[in-house]
């Protein structure tokens, strides 16, 4: 089960009930989902806290144009994937998103500051030398990398790749190893979340979720999902740019839950052993992990917001969040 749902994948039993009219509360889009005792409650902040928002790191998409991926290009879905992204995320970065299609190498990059430039530059990148090729995506890597370190700023990465790398990933992992973690060192200064998808997909990313312990600690820099449909993993990414990459500086939240339940994870950051209550800076998206092994009670509170109660009832992978 992935950490963020699709929205049209998120089924009733996941959503939470509508709030009472005359509440005002600091997030909307509130959906659970579970693997295991991981319990994964998502929402997103309203107008009101979006509009004060801005980017706190460095935004890159970095996308496979390589051969096996001709089909979904010429069906117009990674014009539709990026923009969808674009729409969400650009309005926020100050220099707008990087965008860097790779294949067998970099093979065009551009900077989109809204939905209308993707197709112009998803064209451009099709007539590029080198386009549907074969795959290696480290020069890419490597140049936003460069530039975050030239600017002294933190890095987000969102990463797609459908097929096997040249070298089964050896390039990338040593990159990994030598430069990110050495310069960047935890994912409060580089983070990527990587999507395998479609069924050339071999796994050579593998090597590098999890590759510095603990998984998902402050020094492990990828995390890894896999998923089947370019419009499914748009709204994804959307959610995870949104949830380690936008955010504010001056509004905090507070969130607890009852029980036996421990909040171990608020977007990318890992609490070892979990805490009943935290407190932080918000996001666009905010996704807070919970151990529990039955039902329990979550509260959020902002200055300014109706408190949210909710109560989290997991049941397999379903996540039945209501509002009290």
């Amino acid at each position: 089960m992935a950490r963020f749902a699709p929205r049209n994948e998120v089924t009733q039993a996941q959503v939470a009930s509508t709030a009472v009219a005359t509440k005002r509360f600091p997030f909307q889009n509130v959906y659970g989902c579970a693997e295991g005792d991981m319990i994964y409650i998502n929402m997103e902040a309203v107008d009101a806290l979006r509009n004060g928002m801005t980017c706190v790191r460095d935004i890159a998409l970095i996308v496979d144009i390589s051969g096996s991926m001709k089909p979904y290009y010429v069906s117009g879905d990674v014009t539709s994937m990026i923009s969808t992204i674009v729409d969400s995320l650009a309005w926020a970065d100050d220099d707008g998103l990087d965008v860097y299609f790779f294949a067998n190498g970099l093979v065009f990059e551009t900077n989109i500051k809204d939905a209308n430039g993707v197709k112009e530059a998803v064209d451009k990148a099709l007539l590029a030398n080198g386009a549907m090729g074969s795959t290696m995506p480290m020069p890419a890597f490597d140049k936003f990398a460069k530039q975050c370190m030239a600017k002294k700023r933190a890095g987000t990465v969102l990463f797609l790749t459908d097929g096997m790398m040249d070298d089964a990933g050896k390039e990338l992992q040593d990159f990994y190893r030598n430069v990110l973690h050495t310069q960047f060192k935890t994912r409060d200064q580089f983070y990527c979340y990587a999507i395998e998808f479609g069924r050339s997909a071999f796994g050579a990313l593998n090597k590098l979720d999890g590759l510095y312990a603990p998984e998902q600690g402050p020094e492990d820099l990828f995390d890894l999902d896999s998923a089947d449909h370019l419009a499914h993993i748009a709204e994804v990414l959307q959610q995870v740019g949104g949830m380690s990459a936008v955010g504010s500086e001056t509004v905090s939240v507070d969130a607890s839950v009852d029980a036996d339940a421990k909040i171990d994870m608020v977007n990318t950051d890992l609490i070892e052993g979990g805490m009943s209550s935290i407190s932080g800076l918000i996001n666009q998206v905010m996704s807070f992990r919970v151990r529990a092994k039955g039902p329990f009670m979550m509260q959020i509170k902002i200055t300014g917001f109706d408190d949210m109660v909710m109560k989290v009832t997991p049941s397999g992978v379903d996540v039945k969040v209501e509002m009290q």
